[in-house]
């Protein structure tokens, strides 16, 4: 359950961090988009903790599902979406107890751990899971989850506040005119609800927002903005730091997966709908393209639907606001309304809280108006008049998007990068890539402009390259037609982005 912690399993994700920075600032509010790298993970991880984590997520695994043991059915035909948590046919299954997984786990930790080079043995060391060990990844993810849980979203809570309040106490000048001594550090370990639906029909539910019921929705409860639809997810409170007069606080905010969740937010509203009405909702997305709703909420930003801020609480507005997620050793930091008077202490507690929370060593990334996270890349830019900020525009594009983005030096050209004409092959690998570069094209997009930017980019890309038609005309006929792309962007224009790319 991507609700326990801090990460989300699908790279959409990114998506989801832009929409909640887009909930928690205004137009001309400061917002920086930072970035931590574990150092060498896999090597790093204490071997006791991985089988802690282990036991943790099998206990929650028996919470969840009610029952006494865990048990794990794998497909004996070698298909893995057949494999499933529960008890199946042992014709079709090979079913396993929860000791003998555990047992597998132990041993593939300390027994699996071994390589030779001619005839040299050697050990990977006392630390650290399996380079290259097909547990390994999932291992590494299970150690990170549980530690979030167990320090921010537990009574264990406060074994992190203390150590970051130590931090605090005890860290020199951070600049001649901020102190950190005397802040005050507080992770109570049961996160706040910011509750942007006050006196609506929506209550938070595992993570989500839910509506309670249908006859309860009016035209006022939509038109005003306090209603963001059946299903939303949830941003919530989990740290704050204080200043010590206590005028100055500056949030720590995690929000749940919603786009990033495991099937994305189709399988989302699935799994918390009532047992009785699954199989209805079910039926109902079958056909669904989440795509549709997706441009939708880029095309119409104005909508209630979309604008979320004009329902933040007083409490939120006014405060600097640090946003927290984690894609696998990834920690994703989006820094809100934090003026530069803070900007040394909120970087000082982040590294604290990074560094305690993992336990293993950490470094920053390097950060600029540019910042690119797994497909996507995030654009920040300042528009000012006479040494004064007047607005700061916040784009999401397509990671490689080079073509009329608003910076001047945004990288080299995408199409670098994409199969050479001449290659072997070379029809068949675009032919494969094409349609997913249209998909992203849309996923990693919050605005139309953003939208244009991802199409044009692409078009020109497939001019330079001197793709024929016939590698890509008819399945950009048939996305265009099956997305009704029209409301943004006519053939004809692509055509002619295309055009340019040849002619440049």
């Amino acid at each position: 359950d991507s609700t326990l912690g801090l990460g989300f399993p699908m790279l959409l994700g990114v998506r989801d961090q832009v929409g909640l920075a887009t909930r928690l600032r205004g137009n001309n509010d400061r917002v920086e988009f930072r970035e931590r790298d574990m150092n060498d993970m896999f090597w790093e991880i204490p071997k006791e903790e991985a089988m802690a984590a282990i036991r943790w997520a099998m206990t929650t695994l028996r919470e969840k599902t009610r029952g006494k043991k865990a048990w794990f059915s794998i497909a004996r035909g070698g298909e893995k979406d057949l494999d499933r948590v529960g008890s199946c046919s042992s014709k079709n299954f090979y079913v396993l107890p929860e000791h003998e997984v555990l047992r597998f786990v132990d041993f593939d930790l300390h027994c699996n751990t071994l390589l030779h080079l001619g005839s040299v043995i050697l050990s990977q060391g006392s630390k650290g899971v399996p380079i290259g060990g097909f547990l390994s990844a999932q291992i590494a993810e299970l150690c990170a989850a549980w530690r979030e849980f167990r320090f921010l979203f537990s009574p264990e809570a406060h074994v992190l506040q203390k150590k970051v309040q130590s931090g605090l106490d005890n860290a020199p000048p951070l600049q001649s005119f901020v102190q950190a001594r005397g802040w005050h550090f507080s992770a109570p370990g049961i996160p706040q609800v910011i509750d942007y639906h006050p006196e609506s029909v929506l209550s938070p539910s595992e993570g989500i927002h839910i509506a309670k019921q249908v006859h309860q929705v009016t035209t006022d409860t939509l038109t005003a903005g306090r209603f963001t639809g059946w299903w939303s997810p949830t941003d919530r409170i989990f740290a704050q730091v204080s200043s010590p007069a206590g005028t100055e606080s500056v949030l720590f905010v995690n929000t749940t997966p919603w786009y990033g969740a495991t099937g994305g937010r189709v399988q989302t509203v699935i799994k918390h709908s009532t047992r009785r009405n699954r199989g209805r909702v079910q039926r109902f997305f079958a056909s669904y393209d989440p795509l549709q709703a997706v441009l939708g909420e880029i095309l119409r930003p104005s909508s209630p639907c979309a604008d979320a801020r004009i329902n933040l609480p007083e409490s939120v507005s006014d405060k600097p606001i640090v946003c927290f997620s984690r894609y696998r050793d990834n920690i994703y930091i989006v820094l809100v309304k934090v003026g530069e008077h803070l900007l040394p202490l909120v970087e000082h507690t982040v590294a604290s809280i990074t560094n305690h929370l993992y336990g293993i060593p950490l470094k920053w990334e390097e950060w600029g108006p540019l910042t690119t996270w797994g497909e996507g890349s995030i654009i920040v830019k300042g528009v000012s008049s006479g040494g004064t900020t007047l607005s700061l525009s916040m784009s999401l594009v397509r990671k490689g998007t080079t073509h009329d983005l608003p910076l001047p030096n945004p990288g080299d050209p995408e199409w670098l990068q994409w199969v050479h004409r001449e290659s072997p092959h070379a029809s068949k690998v675009w032919k494969s890539q094409f349609p997913s570069l249209i998909y992203k094209s849309i996923w990693y997009a919050s605005t139309e402009r953003d939208l244009l930017h991802n199409f044009r980019s692409l078009m020109t890309g497939i001019g330079q390259c001197g793709f024929p038609q016939s590698w890509w005309r008819a399945p950009l006929r048939r996305l265009f037609d099956r997305l009704r792309m029209e409301r943004f962007v006519t053939m004809r224009q692509l055509l002619q982005w295309k055009d340019e790319g040849r002619g440049g």
